[in-house]
């Protein structure tokens, strides 16, 4: 992730690899949705990436059912999220994960929408209510004064990190947030009226 290495999203990065290195990358296929930060981090049994708008997480099913998927910087973009992790959660093999990190304390930036914030709390209710188990999601957010105001500053990506600025958590402040989820049942699709897996 060193092409992304910035202070707003260091802490994020460095956590969210650590979940997806713990679980065998190396066996896995691996679709990342509209991005290709992940593509080189591991070595991947198999990468896909999906772009929108050929490809729109809200509604078109994946080919394949994977490994791992991950929406990085994402759901924000949306319009319709719940269905997205729903979509998902349906495109994963039994005992795949999802990956989604999204921002919190960040300025609006349209790409071409820019439509939801989470809490880490908050993301991890949109897990679960997308068929997830409450006990395979984990939750992180991190952030802090001084990369909030500097990030409001100059509403960029926010200077690159060195190791000398600061990393402390403020909780309560989170300008990036994650969830991390492991699929174990089937999901029910309300709208769609069955079962899919």
């Amino acid at each position: 992730m060193a092409k992304y290495d910035v202070w707003i999203r260091h802490v994020m990065d460095e956590a969210t690899k650590k979940l997806v290195g713990d679980v065998e990358p190396e066996k896995m296929d691996v679709c990342e949705v509209s991005g290709n930060v992940w593509n080189d981090i591991f070595d991947w049994k198999s990468y896909t990436s999906k772009e929108y708008p050929d490809f729109d997480v809200c509604k078109d099913p994946f080919d394949q059912k994977y490994g791992l998927i991950i929406a990085e910087q994402v759901f924000e973009h949306v319009r319709y999220p719940w269905r997205a992790a729903q979509n998902m959660h349906d495109g994963l093999k039994m005992g795949g994960y999802a990956l989604i990190t999204v921002p919190f304390m960040f300025h609006i930036h349209p790409t071409p929408l820019d439509c939801w914030r989470w809490t880490p709390q908050g993301l991890g209710f949109m897990l679960e209510d997308a068929g997830f188990a409450p006990d395979e999601i984990v939750v992180g957010g991190w952030g802090n004064y001084e990369c909030f105001l500097q990030h409001a500053i100059d509403q960029s990506m926010a200077p690159g990190y060195d190791g000398r600025l600061p990393l402390h958590n403020i909780g309560h402040i989170p300008n990036m947030v994650w969830g991390f989820a492991r699929k174990t049942k089937p999901s029910q699709s309300a709208e769609l009226g069955y079962i899919a897996d």
